[in-house]
C-alpha cells in the first residue's frame, strides 16, 4: 500500500467560515514499516535526538525491535495508569532534561504526556501503537481531575509516526475501540449543525465535511480491519488522526464530540448509582453512539411544538436535581453549566428549523448499522457489554448532557424531563 502522509500544508487556511484555520500537525506518516523513517520525519521537523520517549510496559515489549533511539525512555506500570494526577506524576518523577516528549502507546500515555509538555512548554511527537482512540493529534487532553473528567488544553503533536506493522498486529478489541471513537463522529456532526442551525453557533462545512468523508472511508474498510489488512487499518488511522486535525482546524472538539461523548464521560465519572466500568474509551463512545442514534432517529417524523414548550419552560439546574444524580460531583457539574448552553436557545427559532433538523437526523445511520459494523471487529455494542444494567438507559441519555455545557440534540431532549 501507498504511504499514507497528512500535512499541514494539506488543509485551507480559509474557506469562509469566518475563522482562520491553523494546523500545528507539522507531518503524520501512516504506513508500514513507518517506524524506519522515524529519524527522518522528526529532522524533517526540525528536531535532533535530544528527546524522551514514554510508554506503558506494554506498549514497551509491543515495539521491540521499532523503538525510537532515545536519549531517555520512560516505562510506566499499566496497572491502574490513568490521565489524572497520578499518572501524570509517575511520569514526571523520572523525566529528566529532554526538549522533546514523544508518547508511545494508546491514548492514556498520550494525553499525560500531551499534558506534561503544555505544563513544561515542550513540543510533543505521537507513535501510536494501536488504531484505539481519536486523541493522538488533539490539541486537549482528556484528563480527570479531581474526579471529574474534564479537556484541558494542552499541547498538539509535531509529527505522528504510525507503523501500519505494529498497529495491525494489536489486538482486534483496541481497533474495535477506535472504530467506535470514530463512528461516534455521525452524532457529534449532527450536534453540531443542529446547534449551529438554532443558534448560530460557529460551524465549519469544510472541517465538517473533511472529518464525515474520513468516517464514511474508515466505516467501509471494516471487513479489512476484521481481517487483518494493513490497507483497512491505514484507513481506521486516518479517520482517527483527521479527527484531531478537525479539532485544531475549528479551535475545539465540535467535530468529534457530541451526545454520544457525553454517555461515554457519564459513565467514566462514576455516578453512585453507576458500576465501575474499565472499557476503553471508544468502547464506551461506541454504545454512547448506538444510544444517542436510537433516541434520536425516534424523533423522525415528529412535531417541534413538544420541544418548544420544553425549551420555553427549561430553567437552569438546580442543587436538588443534580444531587441525588452525581452526589458528590455536583458541585462540578453546576460549574460546569453556570452559563448554560440552552439559555442561548429561542424557543421560537424551533418550528422555523424543524425541517433541517428532520434532514440532519434522517442522514444519520441507523443504530442497526453501526451495531452491525462494531460487532464485525467484535466491539462493545451494548450497556450489558460494559457491565451496565440496561434499566439505566434511560436515566443515562438523561442525565449525560449535564457532564459537559455543550448543546446538543440530547440536551435538547432532556428538557422534557426537567
Amino acid at each position: 500500500m501507498e504511504p499514507i502522509v497528512i500535512s499541514s500544508r494539506d488543509f485551507q487556511e480559509e474557506d469562509g467560515c469566518g475563522k482562520r484555520h491553523s494546523v500545528l500537525l507539522k507531518k503524520a506518516l501512516i504506513a508500514p514499516d513507518a517506524m524506519l523513517d522515524f529519524a527522518d520525519v522528526l529532522h524533517e521537523c526540525g528536531y535532533n535526538d535530544d528527546y524522551a520517549v514514554i510508554y506503558d510496559e506494554n506498549t514497551y515489549e509491543a515495539l521491540q525491535g521499532r523503538r525510537p533511539k532515545a536519549k531517555q525512555e520512560i516505562i510506566l506500570p499499566p496497572e491502574n495508569l490513568h490521565a489524572n494526577e497520578h499518572g501524570v506524576e509517575l511520569a514526571k518523577q523520572r523525566l529528566g532534561d529532554a526538549k522533546l516528549l514523544i508518547a508511545a502507546g494508546a491514548g492514556t500515555v498520550h494525553d499525560i504526556t500531551r499534558y506534561i509538555c503544555a505544563e513544561r512548554g515542550l513540543p510533543f511527537g505521537s507513535v501510536p501503537t494501536a488504531a484505539s482512540v481519536d486523541g493522538f493529534v488533539s490539541s486537549v487532553a482528556a484528563m480527570t481531575l479531581g474526579g471529574f473528567k474534564v479537556t484541558v488544553p494542552s499541547a498538539a503533536p509535531d509529527f505522528l509516526v504510525a507503523d501500519l506493522d505494529v498497529i495491525a498486529k494489536a489486538p482486534l478489541y483496541l481497533a474495535a475501540s477506535g472504530l467506535g471513537d470514530v463512528l461516534g463522529k455521525y452524532v457529534s456532526l449532527t450536534d453540531w449543525e443542529i446547534a449551529h442551525t438554532l443558534t448560530n453557533e460557529y460551524h465549519c462545512r469544510y472541517t465538517a465535511d473533511l472529518m464525515k468523508e474520513a468516517v464514511d472511508e474508515a466505516a467501509g474498510s471494516v471487513e479489512g480491519i476484521a481481517s487483518g489488512d494493513r490497507g483497512a487499518f491505514g484507513s481506521l488511522m486516518k479517520a482517527l488522526v483527521l479527527s484531531g486535525v478537525a479539532m485544531q482546524l475549528s479551535g475545539n472538539s465540535r467535530p468529534a464530540s457530541g451526545a454520544e461523548h457525553h454517555v461515554s464521560h457519564m459513565i467514566e465519572l462514576g455516578p453512585p448509582w453507576l458500576p465501575s466500568c474499565d472499557a476503553l474509551h471508544g468502547e464506551k463512545v461506541g454504545v454512547g453512539t448506538i444510544l444517542a442514534l436510537q433516541r434520536y432517529r425516534s424523533w423522525l417524523g415528529k412535531t417541534p411544538e413538544e420541544l418548544e414548550r420544553a425549551v420555553d419552560a427549561w430553567k437552569p439546574y438546580t442543587e436538588a436535581q443534580l444531587r441525588p444524580v452525581f452526589g458528590a460531583l455536583t458541585e462540578s457539574v453546576l460549574k460546569e453549566n453556570a452559563d448554560c448552553c440552552l439559555a442561548k436557545v429561542d424557543p421560537s427559532r424551533i418550528a422555523p428549523c424543524w425541517d433541517s433538523i428532520q434532514s440532519l437526523l434522517a442522514a444519520l445511520p441507523s443504530e442497526s448499522q453501526v451495531e452491525a459494523l462494531l460487532a464485525r471487529v467484535g466491539g462493545k455494542r451494548s450497556l450489558p457489554d460494559l457491565g451496565i444494567d440496561p434499566s439505566e438507559r434511560d436515566r443515562i441519555l438523561s442525565w449525560s448532557p449535564a457532564v459537559r455545557n455543550r448543546l446538543t440534540f440530547m440536551r435538547l431532549l432532556h428538557t422534557m424531563q426537567l
